[in-house]
């Protein structure tokens, strides 16, 4: 994902300026600067905006859903996850004299 920039980047001779990151000035090249550059700019910022919150989300309640065998909301996981969380829930529970 990053090759393609960084070509463009050492291509179109782009470098750090303040006030506009390299991504700007890439797509300010190739499209100009009219709407389409700002409409281009708002939909990387709302895709990094989700990206992040996903990231932080997803792996807790996908892990929690999973062992309590209920409906996963935001990703499913494997099946290889949800045995792996199984087995070691067994072991948890026989370790401690847990019962269901």
């Amino acid at each position: 994902m990053l090759l393609g920039p960084a070509m463009l980047a050492d291509r179109w001779h782009i470098g750090p300026r303040s006030g506009q990151t390299a991504l700007s000035q890439i797509m300010a090249t190739a499209i100009g600067r009219h709407w389409a550059h700002y409409v281009m700019s708002l939909t990387i910022t709302l895709v990094l905006a989700l990206a992040a919150n996903t990231s932080f989300r997803a792996p807790p309640g996908t892990s929690t859903n999973c062992a309590a065998r209920r409906p996963v909301e935001a990703a499913a996981p494997s099946v290889c996850q949800c045995v792996l969380i199984q087995s070691r829930l067994r072991v948890v529970r026989s370790r401690y004299g847990v019962s269901r």
